[in-house]
């Protein structure tokens, strides 16, 4: 009985699919059935000290979202064999050693009811939504590909075929900056300092909690009994606010798909052909192709250079690389980047409506965005794509037949040139393939990678003008988000092995409506060890929130302390399993014990009829 007493720190019960999770070493996360107690899935974590809580989806109960000290936040598939599909943030990353950690987290999910037809709504059509699908230019490991652009968060978000609005909520406190941050749909953070500051950095916070019977409202539990709330309500179940951060994280999707297809163009379009382009050089003025041209006469070193730098073997490759390189570069331009320059456009008029149509509501006046940079960006795109098919003209129709024709002509002595014999009065198509020529060989014109470049400038010029619109547009958000501390009236201790008599239960109930803190102790019944304990506050009842496995299971293990046994009320209690209540301007007190505690039943601990669990709290003796 005086044994110490293991219980493990992130136990957590998924009642939709009878799952439960338990971290068996410092380097994995173990999910097993509750039928069978056998292992399902485990989840490596690179040390179980960095996690700091992990949630079951609310709804579906699918993905498992892992919270670590860091503010970053994985998200699995159970059903998929534990596989990582999201990596999200709840803290914005901070460079140097000073960083932030997460002190309590929660993750929420919340089903948003169609509005009444008589509600008072802005006048909202995404245009884009009837619009074709974008999709995104991606590199095997062979060739680029075309794949449909599907948000990553949407493999998580997704509840079926169910077309209810949901809004996922990613709560996160930091106790170091007392600041409180929300990430909103995986993708919008909102950070918000706690208003006084010295006075909350005192505090440890104990826990996140949502507030019982209430949406959008949440609390944090501090170790002295005081507790946080965060009102979101203004936020998350206002449809305007949502659609504005809905559109907002659409345009900056965009913006990221723009960024790395200009890097898949560097990477895979532009760097092959110029590498290739730098490696067969070697002829340094155009005289040799002039004379050739004028006089017919063949040089030796354009002659050499025909048959050994180029041959059979680089022609081939030369006319494969330039086909990829224009039809990849074309393409990319007409499929990702001009669509996606006509969303932003369409996204841009209505995001400037919404804010319009906000703004009269509340009487204030935000900054719009102007799509005049946008449509700079598309005529540069469409210049780009003008240049692009002339030089692939150039490419296809004159030099590449005239260079596989002086090609084979030098190799191969029976070879008859069948090409520009009667075009040497063509005085265009002699100028296309010298000035190609010129671009490719005499000296690399690099002027596809200037317009790139400038492409790139403006692109960066847009984001910057985006990210101050969305910094102004977050004022609207950050007046709604409202943070009140309160302070505790009256604590509450409920000391107890085994079954709590009916008698305490009907105590507790006369507490339902007041101000209350509660604390369990679970007592070791002969030795009054303290073996664990758990603080829980709110303003609705003495629990704080529902009782249920996760909330007991998470209790912190104090270890070896001691209770005096020479307490009048600790003699009562190791005596009989009678209970007494004793209450005073500060707390009030109950006291029961009844049997031993190394295997607590917790429904039968629970009788408040708030949510009992379905299963029982296994104690092991170490």
């Amino acid at each position: 009985m005086g044994e110490d007493i293991v219980l493990d720190r992130f136990l957590k019960y998924n009642p939709k699919y009878g799952l439960f999770g338990m971290n068996e070493d410092n380097h994995s996360l173990v999910i097993k059935r509750t039928s069978d107690n056998v292992g399902i899935v485990k989840i490596n974590v690179r040390n179980i000290v960095l996690l700091l809580d992990y949630f079951w989806d609310p709804i579906d109960g699918k993905y498992l979202a892992l919270f670590l000290k860091d503010g970053s936040v994985r998200i699995y598939d159970i059903f998929n064999g534990g596989k990582l599909i999201s990596f999200l943030r709840v803290l914005p990353v901070v460079l140097g050693s000073d960083k932030p950690s997460l002190d309590c987290c929660l993750w929420d999910r919340i089903i948003i009811p169609k509005s009444g037809s008589s509600e008072l709504r802005i006048p909202n059509n995404d245009l884009t939504e009837s619009m074709p699908t974008l999709v995104k230019f991606v590199q095997d490991a062979k060739q680029i590909d075309i794949i449909p652009n599907r948000s990553i968060t949407k493999l998580w978000r997704s509840i079926g075929n169910n077309e209810k609005k949901v809004v996922d909520v990613h709560l996160g406190y930091s106790c170091s900056s007392a600041q409180v941050t929300i990430l909103i749909n995986g993708e919008y953070l909102i950070e918000k300092t706690v208003s006084d500051i010295n006075q909350i950095q005192k505090k440890m916070p104990i826990s996140l909690n949502k507030k019982e019977c209430c949406e959008a409202i949440y609390e944090i539990h501090f170790d002295d009994y005081s507790r946080l709330q965060i009102d979101l309500t203004g936020i998350l179940l206002n449809d305007d606010k949502l659609d504005l951060i809905e559109t907002q994280i659409k345009m900056t999707n965009h913006f990221d798909l723009i960024k790395d297809h200009f890097n898949l163009i560097e990477k895979s379009v532009l760097a092959p052909y110029y590498e290739f382009l730098e490696s067969i050089g070697g002829i340094n003025d155009l005289d040799v192709l002039e004379r050739l041209f004028l006089i017919g006469e063949l040089d030796t070193k354009l002659g050499n250079w025909f048959k050994e730098t180029i041959n059979e073997k680089n022609l081939k490759k030369w006319s494969r690389l330039g086909n990829e390189f224009y039809s990849n570069f074309k393409q990319i331009l007409i499929i990702v980047f001009v669509p996606i320059c006509e969303r932003l456009m369409v996204l841009t008029n209505r995001i400037n409506g919404m804010i319009k149509g906000i703004d009269l509501q509340e009487s204030q006046e935000t900054s719009l965005l102007n799509i005049s940079e946008l449509q700079s960006f598309l005529n540069l795109v469409l210049k780009l794509l003008a240049e692009l098919n002339e030089d692939e003209t150039y490419f296809k129709q004159d030099f590449l037949p005239w260079l596989t024709d002086k090609v084979y002509e030098s190799i191969n002595n029976e070879y008859k040139s069948v090409f520009f014999k009667a075009e040497y009065g063509n005085n265009k198509r002699i100028l296309n393939i010298i000035k190609y020529f010129e671009a490719t060989v005499i000296e690399i014109d690099y002027s596809l990678r200037t317009h790139l470049n400038k492409l790139k400038d403006e692109n960066e010029k847009i984001i910057n003008l985006f990210q101050k619109f969305s910094k102004s547009s977050l004022k609207t958000c950050l007046s709604e988000f409202e943070t009140k501390l309160f302070e505790p009236k009256k604590a509450v201790k409920l000391l107890a092995c085994g079954k709590i008599c009916n008698d305490v239960c009907n105590y507790v109930q006369v507490l339902m409506s007041k101000d209350y803190i509660l604390e369990i102790l679970l007592v070791d019944a002969v030795t009054g060890t303290v073996l664990l304990s758990e603080k829980y506050n709110s303003i609705q009842n003495p629990f704080g929130y529902e009782i249920t496995l996760d909330n007991i299971i998470s209790c912190t293990l104090v270890g070896t302390e001691k209770v005096n046994k020479d307490d009048t009320y600790m003699q009562d209690i190791l005596a009989g399993g009678n209970s007494l209540v004793q209450e005073n301007d500060d707390k009030i007190e109950i006291y029961a014990v009844f049997g031993t505690a190394l295997d607590v039943d917790i429904e039968n601990i629970i009788q408040v009829k708030l949510h009992p669990p379905k299963i029982s709290l296994k104690l092991r003796a170490a």
